[in-house]
This record gives structure tokens, C-alpha cells and sequence, in this order.
């Protein structure tokens, strides 16, 4: 279990510490690993990452033949280092692998190769965890024209993958169930909304159904399009569209917990030839939008391609352009609002550099996509650090008047600064944000301490209580009437056991 040593003084006295510290660990999303492959001198990037307890596994492509074919990688978590690396070459053209998802029984690859006179078609392969060795290989040929898989996910009934084909003379939506023991078919669903380019990004599943996102034409420009669907047969359960501005905009990824669905990519609210982050969490019911965040880091493109969940937080890379070239950017959000937790870049080279896929385990945050510090395209694979020491046990903090007597001691700014101090600390730890306080700045015999600042106090440490799995603490008072209910020693006693138990 980790502790956070966490010092805050006031003039020079020690208001707060953590009681029973070891080691002092980096903060969330510090790097502690990269790992480069360059292994061709023309174009080679990393997208998709899975990870287990046993490697993180890695999709994309090289140039070594001079064309592109598939590259899949397995590395190790603790270093990065190479466990096995696998390469496909089904044509003297472009073949690409896009998407991965992984189970016990092995890595599923979705992607794209070429037929010739045919153009591009689906490519679906299953390989061995252990030595990446293929197990079986099914391609899927619709059109005459382009037909991509974009994206792939599995539960327990099959696999679900998600693009595009042209058997209409423009790009429609394409989504197949296949089986997960030899990839056969189960069922296969289209959808042509516009007469324009229609394709499926992004997919993730459920025990209610499967969620997938990608665009249509319908306005005339690209909208967000996301559809809710039947495990069992593909049937529409709903759909919701978005379109923020009337510039073409793309979706990256989409993700799923119990409380709702999250889907990241772009907009162009801010005007043309500038997009922005935006990031929607919506209903798993009926798809309503639950909160949107968007973020426009600079005046020129900046955009999220991928996503990642755990129970303290989001996850999502992308790039942005502050330097004036594509640089990696990573924030973690909050769950319950989508508020910027924190921020992270990176800027290897002074050329496009854009990461394509991340991950989160217990221990890491994995993310791939490729630099040009070696002049052409090459791997890269960042490990950063994950806040295993979320919840994390009893709380010691020092208090100035430790003891208050009742209807001696008057509760006053001190005892209401030390609270919120230590209770951000503890929401810090649950993966929570600052909370945001009503009057922040609280003025020594000037601003009475009243009703809202203990609402405000009840409710910050609540929510660290419900985020740690614990029943919320029970009050003396539980509505205190404003200008009636005293404000005494019972409430800050409950509020510094509260901060002190939150596991």
C-alpha cells in the first residue's frame, strides 16, 4: 500500500502529516519507463495497447518488406523490454493493424490488408498470449472499394468489431459478432445514414449491449454518431448524435463503466482549422448526455484518440499542437463531472509526435503511438505512474485546538482551513478533485463560519467515503437550519473523524 508524505506548513508550524510513511512515491502520470523501435528507416508506428498480467501487448505497423504489414508486440511491465514481436505481411501493399483486445484464451487483431484490383479489406486475427504465434485468421472482403475494421472488443459470447465497408458506393457502418474459438461469423449489422462517408471508430461492450461511435454525414459535415446494439443479434437498441460545430468532426475511442459511457474526440467549436478535445460521458440507457468537457490546448489542431477507465478516473491521450507541432498530451478526469485531474506532455521530437492507444492496470499507465526523434516515424511506448495508493488507509493529522470545548472553544477560520486542507488530501487520494469551496478565502473575525461550510465539509469528505466503498459518515444535526442550528464542537469533532477514518 502506498503513502503519500504530505507536509503543509503555516508559518513554520506542521499542520498535517500522514501517519506510519515509508517511501515517498512519484505523483500519477510521472514517466518511470520508454521504450523505442525504430525497425525500419521509412514509417513505423505504434496505436493500440492491451495489457494483462503478463506483458502489454502492442498493435500497429512497420515498413522492414517496404510496405506496410503488421507489427504486434509483447513487452514486459516492469521495463518494457521485448518479450516476443510478431510480424504480417499478407500483401506487397498497405496492411494495418488498428485495434486489440485481449482475454485468456489469447490476443485478437483487427485491422485491414489489400487485395489487389479490390483495394482494402477486413483482416481479424487471433494469436497465442504467450508466443504470439496465430491461431486462426479470418478476412472479410465486402466491397470492391475500401472495407476497414476500426476497432474490436470482447466479452464472454464473442468478438465484436467495428468499421466500415463500400458495398453501397459510399462508406456505411459495418459491425460483425464473430466467435471467439475460430472467428466464424455469428451476425452482421450495416447502417448507411447519409449518402456521404458513414464509418464506425470506435466500439466497447457490456452486459446490456455493445456501444459503438464513429461519424455520419447526415448535416453535411462529419457528426458524432453513437449507437447502442443487441449482444444477441445486433438490433439498435438507440442512437444519439452530436455536432458541435459545422466543421467535419471525429471520434477516437469509447469506453463503458457501470455508471455510463465515455466517448473521446473532436470538435471545431472554436473555429476552423482549430479543434479541441472533447470528451462526452452519456447514459448507458438511452444515451443522454450525463456532462461534456472539451479542451483546447492551442490555436491549431489538438485532438484525443484514445481512452482508458479505472475505478479513480479517465484516461485519455491525444496530441496537441502548443509548440506548433503535434506533441503527446495524456489527462486523467474525473468520473462523476469530467473536471481535468491532471495534465501530462511530452514533445520527443520537433515533428509530429502522436500517441495511439493507452491502457491502465494496477500498477501503470501504458500508452503507445509513435515519435520522429529519428527523422522518420519510429515506436513508442511510455510507462507512467498509476496512484496505487488510492484509498489508502487511516489518516493522523495534528489540529490546533485538538480538544474543543463545548461552548468555550469558538469555532473559527483555523478549524475550517485545516479541514479542507485535509480533506482535499483525502480526496486527492480516492482519485477525486479539489473540491470547490463556497467562500474559498475565509477571513480571520470577519467571515462567520455558518451552515454552508459545513454542508460544503460534510459533502467533500462523503464523496471520498462513497469513491473508497465505504457507508458515508452519519452526522449529529444532519440539516443544520441556516441562522438557527449553532455551529459547535459536535460538527468539527464528526468532520476530523470522518477525515481521519476514510479508508
Amino acid at each position: 500500500m502506498r503513502y503519500f508524505l504530505q507536509t503543509i506548513f503555516a508559518a513554520t508550524i506542521v499542520l498535517f502529516f500522514i501517519a506510519n510513511v515509508g517511501t515517498v512515491f512519484a505523483a500519477e502520470g510521472d514517466l518511470v519507463w520508454t521504450q523505442v523501435n525504430n525497425p525500419s528507416a521509412i514509417s513505423d508506428a505504434a496505436g493500440p495497447i492491451a495489457v494483462d498480467a503478463s506483458g502489454i501487448y502492442v498493435a500497429g505497423y512497420d515498413t522492414i518488406p517496404g510496405n506496410y504489414q503488421w507489427r504486434i508486440e509483447k513487452r514486459s511491465l516492469s521495463d518494457g523490454a521485448v518479450i516476443w514481436t510478431k510480424t504480417s505481411n499478407p500483401s506487397s501493399d498497405t496492411d494495418y493493424a488498428t485495434a486489440i483486445a485481449i482475454d485468456a484464451s489469447g490476443i485478437y487483431v483487427a485491422g485491414y490488408d489489400y487485395v489487389s484490383g479490390r483495394f482494402f479489406r477486413w483482416r481479424i486475427e487471433k494469436r497465442s498470449l504467450s508466443d504470439g504465434a496465430v491461431i486462426w485468421t479470418k478476412t472479410n472482403d465486402p466491397s470492391a472499394s475500401h472495407d476497414i475494421a476500426n476497432a474490436i472488443t470482447i466479452d464472454a459470447s464473442g468478438i465484436y468489431v467495428a468499421g466500415f465497408d463500400s458495398i453501397l458506393a459510399n462508406y456505411q457502418w459495418r459491425i460483425e459478432k464473430r466467435s471467439l474459438s475460430d472467428g466464424a461469423i455469428i451476425w452482421t449489422k450495416t447502417n448507411n445514414p447519409s449518402a456521404g462517408g458513414d464509418y464506425a471508430t470506435a466500439i466497447t461492450v457490456d452486459a446490456s449491449g455493445i456501444y459503438v461511435a464513429g461519424v455520419d454525414a447526415i448535416p453535411g459535415n462529419n457528426q458524432w454518431r453513437i449507437e447502442k446494439r443487441s449482444l444477441s443479434d445486433g438490433a439498435v437498441i438507440w442512437t444519439q448524435t452530436s455536432n458541435p460545430s459545422a466543421q467535419p468532426e471525429g471520434v477516437g475511442a469509447i469506453t463503458v463503466d457501470a455508471s455510463g459511457i465515455y466517448v473521446v474526440g473532436d470538435d471545431f467549436t472554436p473555429g476552423f482549422g482549430n479543434s479541441q478535445w472533447r470528451i462526452e460521458k452519456r447514459s448507458l440507457s438511452d444515451g443522454a448526455v450525463i456532462w461534456t468537457q472539451t479542451s483546447n490546448p492551442s490555436a491549431s489542431y489538438d485532438g484525443p484518440g484514445s481512452i482508458a477507465i479505472n475505478a479513480i478516473g479517465i484516461y485519455v491521450a491525444g496530441f496537441d499542437s502548443i509548440l506548433a507541432n503535434y506533441q503527446w498530451r495524456i489527462e486523467k478526469h474525473s468520473l462523476s463531472d469530467g473536471a481535468v485531474i491532471w495534465t501530462k506532455t511530452n514533445n520527443p521530437s520537433a515533428s509530429s509526435d502522436v500517441p495511439g492507444g493507452i491502457a491502465v492496470d494496477a500498477i501503470g499507465i501504458y500508452v503507445a503511438g509513435n515519435d520522429r526523434a529519428s527523422v522518420n516515424d519510429q515506436w513508442r511506448i511510455e510507462k507512467r505512474e498509476r496512484a496505487s495508493f488510492i484509498c489508502a488507509g487511516p489518516f493522523a493529522a495534528s489540529w490546533t485546538d485538538s480538544t474543543i470545548t463545548a461552548n468555550s472553544t469558538k469555532i473559527r477560520k483555523v478549524h475550517i482551513d485545516e479541514l479542507r486542507s485535509a480533506i482535499n488530501t483525502r480526496r486527492i487520494d480516492a482519485g477525486l478533485t479539489n473540491y470547490s469551496w463556497t467562500d474559498p478565502t475565509i477571513t480571520a473575525n470577519s467571515t462567520k463560519i455558518r451552515k454552508v461550510h459545513i454542508d460544503d465539509l460534510r459533502t467533500a469528505i462523503s464523496q471520498v467515503y462513497t469513491t473508497c466503498g465505504q457507508a458515508a459518515p452519519s452526522w449529529t444535526d444532519p440539516t443544520i437550519t441556516a441562522n438557527t442550528t449553532k455551529i459547535r464542537k459536535v460538527h468539527i469533532d464528526e468532520l476530523r473523524s470522518a477525515v481521519s477514518n476514510a479508508q
